[in-house]
């Protein structure tokens, strides 16, 4: 792909992204995507044939980001491993547009998208993982399924999409940083 579309289609990749966030996938209009790059629909249509295709295009990046997260840098014990996964999580759900309106559409039953329900499903089979890692290392209490603690855990997530991005208690950490590191620290050992 040369350059110059590459970032034409970057630019409505986050153009949708915005509107996804803003006003769902159904109120979500093409001419207003396209507004926001500075294309007409038409245009816009040369890189994306509809807008079932952006959002598609949206989820499939938040997939790739998930997947980065869950393999980068989590070699430390799985209590430890737990609570990064948990912060770089929080970082993309409010640093990263796409990821963000990602998972809104997965809220959102007018679109069914079977790439959102399996990255839900993998977040929480990985969270669960974690936890009985930890539980079996005897760095977090064993009295809970591990199954429990990771559907637990994805509230606060979803929670998060419908709340307004607001810092958490001024030390930098996000609402939902701090919703996740409370619990944790009452599951700790």
């Amino acid at each position: 792909m040369q350059e110059r579309a590459r970032i034409t289609r970057e630019q409505v990749l986050d153009a949708a992204a915005i509107e996804f966030a803003l006003k769902g996938y159904v109120n979500t209009r093409l001419q207003v995507v396209g507004a926001r790059t500075g294309m007409t629909k038409g245009a816009l249509y040369g890189h994306f044939s509809s807008k079932e295709h952006l959002a598609k295009a949206i989820v499939e990046h938040a997939v790739r980001t998930w997947e980065d997260l869950r393999t980068n840098g989590v070699e430390a014990g799985a209590a430890l491993a737990l609570r990064r996964i948990t912060t770089r999580l929080s970082d993309r759900v409010h640093q990263d547009i796409r990821f963000r309106s990602a998972l809104q559409l997965m809220a959102d039953p007018s679109i069914q998208l079977s790439e959102l329900n399996d990255l839900l499903i993998d977040i929480q089979q990985y969270f669960a993982k974690l936890v009985r890692q930890a539980q079996q290392d005897g760095s977090m209490i064993s009295t809970y399924s591990p199954e429990w603690v990771a559907h637990l855990m994805l509230a606060p997530l979803i929670g998060s999409l419908h709340a307004p991005i607001i810092p958490g208690d001024g030390n930098g950490e996000s609402r939902l940083e701090g919703v996740w590191s409370l619990l944790l620290s009452m599951l700790e050992l």
